[in-house]
Parts: C-alpha cells; sequence; structure tokens
C-alpha cells in the first residue's frame, strides 16, 4: 500500500510540475517582444490562443509617403512563423497569370516563400523559423519581418499590376 501511495504521489507531482513548466510566455515570444520597441516601427502584440500572453505580433513598416506593410510572426513552442500579403488578387486575373507571378517571385525572394491563399484571395509571404531558442530569437526574426516586407515594398507594384 505504502508503494502505490508513493507511486500515486510521485505521479502527481511530476504532473504538476510539467504543468508549471508549461505555463507562462513562450520564450520565442518573450525575446520578441522585448526586442521590438528597439526597432523603431510601430507594432502590436496579440494574444491568438488565449492562455493570457502575446504571442503573435505585427510590424507597421511605413515609408512615409503613405505605403504601409505589415508584417507578422507568430511564435510557438520552438518555432516561429513570419506572415507578409504581397496584396489582393483581382476577381478577372486569370490562375495561370497567378502561378507565374507566384514563381518570379519565389525565383526572386531569398527570404520567404510566396504562394496563393485562395481562401483569403491574397498572395501571402511565409518564412517558418525552426529551432529558434534564445534572448537573440527577436533580431532574428525582426531580420525576416524587415526583408520580407522590403520585399513587398519593391514588387508590390508591379503584382498589382499583373494580378491586382
Amino acid at each position: 500500500m505504502k508503494k502505490l501511495f508513493c507511486l500515486l504521489a510521485c505521479a502527481l507531482l511530476t504532473l504538476g510540475a510539467c504543468a508549471l513548466a508549461e505555463g507562462g510566455q513562450l520564450p520565442l515570444a518573450a525575446s520578441l517582444e522585448a526586442y521590438l520597441p528597439s526597432v523603431g516601427h510601430p507594432f502590436t502584440a496579440s494574444d491568438e490562443d488565449g492562455d493570457g500572453y502575446n504571442d503573435t505580433f505585427m510590424i507597421s513598416f511605413d515609408d512615409g509617403q503613405g505605403t504601409t506593410i505589415e508584417a507578422w510572426c507568430q511564435c510557438f513552442d520552438g518555432i516561429a512563423r513570419v506572415i507578409c500579403d504581397m496584396g489582393a488578387v483581382g476577381a478577372d486575373a486569370g490562375a495561370e497569370t497567378v502561378c507565374q507571378v507566384v514563381n518570379v517571385l519565389n525565383a526572386n525572394s531569398d527570404f520567404c516563400r510566396w504562394w496563393f491563399d485562395e481562401e483569403a484571395g491574397v498572395v501571402r509571404g511565409t518564412q517558418e523559423i525552426y529551432d529558434a531558442v534564445g534572448d537573440d530569437f527577436g533580431a532574428y526574426a525582426f531580420y525576416y519581418m524587415n526583408n520580407i516586407a522590403m520585399d513587398v515594398y519593391y514588387t508590390r507594384a508591379e503584382f498589382l499590376e499583373l494580378v491586382g
């Protein structure tokens, strides 16, 4: 009986310790949230999974001439995803043209993979960041957010001419 009680007590203590380890803000999100105030761009943070901690961040890049580009970073446990929309695809744009434009975007971009999100009607760039750990993650994620936004800034006008 003592062995059973001991096993039960150990199991409860182990489960409790695991639950405490799972609580709190994700390290990647904490690193990005600490870094973003230093970059000089307005940003917002939101709690997408409802755990009370911010895990999705959006930066508004503004060129001062009326062009604003938004880039997001979704933080998970050990990985993150950077997302930026190139723009909406016009209703009259042909599927072949959209595919050609996406292929050209992918051939000329080193920072993300462009794809057509048919449900949302936009061409979107995404970059997954794997094995992301440490306090330097904020700077690393911002690097990708900034570079994807620059891709959009320099190619959006041409994109909209072709499929917008």
